[in-house]
């Protein structure tokens, strides 16, 4: 089972990633092994992201830094990245992740 730790880090070493190669366009395999996660729980993450405009599809189907920057999150603190991210996952993805083991 993955820790919700696991997953609010993963999703700042991805932030982080968008953040120092702004131009950099990230596929689903790169960023699964970027971030630790097995591919299911990494698209969700990603997609999380890209509902917050954080980061964005290519018609190709890479990810890259979405139009919202860490600033763009909160007005009132402008230097405080969001705390959480909501991740929707299918039903078999969800059975998936709850069945699987990660280190």
């Amino acid at each position: 089972m993955v820790a919700v730790s696991q997953i609010v880090d993963a999703a700042g070493r991805l932030k982080g990633v968008f953040q120092e190669m702004p131009k950099a366009q990230i596929s689903l395999a790169v960023a699964s092994r970027l971030s630790g996660l097995e591919r299911p729980l990494c698209r969700a993450v990603l997609e999380a992201l890209e509902g917050e405009r954080f980061v964005q599809r290519t018609m190709s189907g890479a990810f890259v830094k979405g139009p919202r920057s860490f600033a763009d999150f909160s007005p009132e603190t402008p230097d405080t990245p969001p705390t959480s991210v909501t991740l929707k996952l299918s039903a078999a993805d969800a059975a998936d992740l709850l069945c699987s083991d990660v280190a």
